[in-house]
């Protein structure tokens, strides 16, 4: 009878033990997934910011589809684009064109991450070539991920994209610049951020 409940007490204790163990591989490849996903907006942002159109193979498949909502007039992208190359088009190439000292960040503690996808808000500082006036602007990123790890669909909602006059452009570069780049907490970024009028929707928003 001893030997009995020794066995089942065995039995019981290592199906105890494989059951932790798959859920700590489990685990873990989640946290490995997840962080590859963060790596993928990295070297996105890296990418747009820097105007580095050669890097988006390792961020969309040839067939991805990105959709951008816009809810200020201040900026225009296409609604609806499909394809890599296209998508860079939009997202590099012609946008570098019109822009220069791009500083992107994701707000790190606005961070969702899910089995196949990434959602986040993310600000933007930047100014315009032809004028030099500066750009402040905020919204959220929705991204779906393939079983590769890549891209397969991008949502880009723009809030607000703020104009400022020239005259502020050395004040927002050189903070956003001093800042955690691309992942930053958003109490630091509200804590930080200049004491600037224009700004204060969103301020207002956080």
């Amino acid at each position: 009878m001893v030997s009995s409940f020794l066995l089942v007490f065995v039995k019981s204790s290592l199906k105890t033990h494989f059951i932790l163990i798959i859920y700590m591989i489990t685990k873990k490849g989640k946290l490995l997934m997840n962080n590859a996903y963060k790596d993928i907006v990295s070297k996105y942002i890296y990418a747009k910011d820097n105007n580095k159109p050669h890097l988006m193979k390792s961020v969309f498949t040839e067939v991805s589809k990105l959709d951008v909502k816009l809810k200020s007039q201040n900026i225009s992208f296409p609604a609806t684009t499909k394809g890599l190359k296209e998508i860079t088009e939009v997202l590099i190439s012609s946008f570098n064109n019109t822009y220069d000292n791009v500083y992107t960040l994701c707000l790190e503690d606005t961070l969702v991450l899910e089995e196949n996808s990434l959602k986040s808000i993310w600000l933007v500082v930047m100014t315009e070539k032809q004028s030099g006036k500066v750009r402040f602007g905020y919204g959220s990123y929705y991204w779906s991920f393939h079983n590769n790890n890549l891209a397969e669909y991008l949502n880009i909602t723009i809030e607000n994209m703020i104009i400022l006059e020239e005259k502020f452009a050395d004040e927002l570069l050189t903070w956003i610049s001093s800042l955690a780049y691309p992942w930053c907490e958003s109490k630091i970024i509200l804590e930080s951020l200049p004491k600037i009028e224009e700004l204060d929707s969103f301020r207002k928003e956080f």
